[in-house]
């Protein structure tokens, strides 16, 4: 990831405390990983919850690592293929920051083992 500086006038720009010339170029490599995988979580049966309003049955999986901005997929894994195909599970989810909103149209009848995919997104 490239931060571009900021001018901070005669030719020169400037990070923090520590002043460079125009002529330089910094590269600031972010030490947070755009890719995380949460591997064999467990949606547990009795945290799915029926939101009255939406009709639809909800997980929500906190996770600091989540952002407003990341891009979240549930991956479920083979041996619970079959539970989500009868629960429904929505193709979408619901994204805030430290949290991922799960939803399905049934009630799950059993734990859904998944992975979670959490990509950091930039808007440009």
């Amino acid at each position: 990831m490239i931060y571009i500086l900021k001018n901070i006038g005669k030719g020169k720009i400037g990070l923090g405390e520590r002043q460079v010339t125009a002529s330089e170029l910094i590269l600031i490599q972010d030490s947070t990983p755009n890719l995380i995988r949460l591997k064999q979580q467990t949606l547990a049966i009795a945290g799915w919850v029926l939101n009255g309003v939406s009709g639809y049955y909800e997980y929500t999986l906190a996770n600091n690592k989540i952002l407003s901005q990341s891009d979240v997929e549930f991956i479920p894994l083979p041996v619970s293929y079959d539970i989500v195909s009868a629960a429904e599970i929505q193709p979408y989810v619901v994204i805030t920051a430290g949290q991922v909103v799960i939803q399905a149209v049934n009630a799950p009848t059993d734990d859904i083992l998944v992975d979670i995919k959490i990509e950091r997104l930039e808007d440009v």
